[in-house]
């Protein structure tokens, strides 16, 4: 610090305001301000005139710069401790604020997250099943089906349902208490008790007749098999009724009939006309008692008397009573017959009577035939060669015989 000129004194040390015991250092509104002293007022130097006592230049500017000082406010103490307490709650506050927010987001996601699968049926909540590994992998259909088919079993053997709901499985948040009960085989049984269903039944026609409504394919089956049986006629035959068909049709079950009353209906004799062509030789009470018709009956149908005579080409129809099923077979056989052979005899003059010279013994031929044959309700209707083929060649004998009485004979 310079030294201020010849004859002055120094500038005055700056005041520092000192706290008083027990009142608080920080902001605040109970704070006393800082006082100073109030400010003199110098009147303004006076113009160096000539010839008058005036101060010098340095001593003017040494009164200036102490003026100015003394307007100058007193420097404020920095106050560490104040500014560290201050940080501290600022982290304080941040650190609750990041322990709120976690404490929030976990309340948020159990809240959120799933423990069940909640089981609807179309909009009715039917129950639960805990949510575990073996039922992450279950899906709705999977539900639908195994409820399908407990239903179906409850119904009937064989039986195939059609339901009328849907069901769908949520991911829910569920009380513990409602899963402590919730497993899955219940929740199948509960399910399938509040289906409404339809049975898909087969309907059975002849000739476009519906005759009887079976609840399953199986029992249909079943009653075809009861009239096809007695015409198989071998292993390998295709047996047929004629004029059958199954439909599919939906029943509420109040239509259903049994196997009884379905084979009571079909196990019946209709009315039948059947188209004879008279053949050379037929009489008409020999063609009545062939067919197993009364003659009379067959006389009055085509308008014959007994004194009539069929000519062959006629046609005459014959009523009877056929069962109501015609069943057809049909079967493919293949059989291996004998070839006869020929026999071709000479006669030789020459040689004595009782002579015979076998020129060729011959043999017998061999040969596979492939043939269709139908059959209706038993009877042989039609039989047709598919194939054959010639396994041995047949070979003729021949033979010379004798026929002169007067040779000798060669001994003599």
């Amino acid at each position: 610090m310079s030294k201020p000129p010849d004859g002055l004194t120094p500038l005055p040390k700056p005041i520092r305001m000192e706290v008083p015991k027990g009142e608080a250092t920080s902001s605040g509104y109970n704070r006393k301000k800082p006082t100073r002293e109030p400010l003199k007022r110098v009147p303004p130097p006076k113009r160096d005139t000539p010839g008058a006592n005036s101060k010098s230049k340095g001593q003017r500017h040494f009164e200036q710069a102490q003026r100015s000082h003394e307007r100058r406010p007193t420097p404020k103490k920095k106050n560490t401790r104040r500014k560290q307490g201050r940080y501290s709650k600022e982290i304080g506050i941040f650190c609750l604020g990041l322990i709120c927010v976690a404490f929030i987001v976990l309340i948020a996601i159990l809240l959120t997250s799933s423990n069940a699968l909640a089981v609807y049926l179309d909009d009715e909540r039917i129950g639960y099943l805990p949510l575990n590994r073996q039922t992450r992998e279950w899906d709705a259909e999977y539900v639908q089906e195994q409820a399908i088919l407990h239903r179906s079993a409850m119904v009937g053997p064989q039986v195939t349902i059609q339901v009328n709901e849907q069901v769908r499985l949520v991911p829910v948040r569920a009380r513990r208490g409602a899963l402590i009960s919730a497993t899955i085989a219940d929740v199948i049984t509960q399910v399938s008790g509040e289906f409404t269903y339809q049975i898909m039944a087969q309907a059975i026609y002849v000739d476009g007749e519906r005759i009887a409504v079976m609840q399953s394919l199986a029992l249909a089956e079943h009653i075809e098999r009861h009239f096809t049986a007695p015409f198989q006629v071998s292993a390998n035959a295709t047996t047929t009724i004629l004029g059958w068909q199954l439909r599919t049709v939906v029943s509420d079950g109040t239509d259903l009939d049994s196997v009884d009353v379905a084979i009571t209906r079909l196990d019946v004799r209709v009315e039948d006309v059947y188209r004879y062509i008279v053949q050379s030789g037929d009489t008409l009470y020999g063609i009545a008692s062939r067919h197993g018709v009364s003659a009379d009956v067959m006389l009055h149908d085509n308008g014959l008397t007994r004194q009539s005579v069929p000519h062959p080409g006629d046609v005459i129809n014959i009523r009877t009573m056929r069962p109501k099923l015609t069943v057809r077979a049909e079967v493919t056989e293949t059989r291996t017959e004998i070839i006869p052979m020929e026999r071709i005899v000479e006669y030789d003059d020459e040689m004595a009577i009782g002579d015979v010279n076998i020129i060729s013994e011959g043999r017998e031929g061999e040969r596979r035939i492939t043939e269709r044959l139908v059959f209706y309700n038993g009877e042989l209707r039609s039989e047709e060669i598919l194939e054959e083929t010639i396994l041995v060649e047949a070979q003729d004998r021949h033979e010379v015989m004798g026929t002169s009485e007067s040779v000798a004979p060669p001994w003599r």
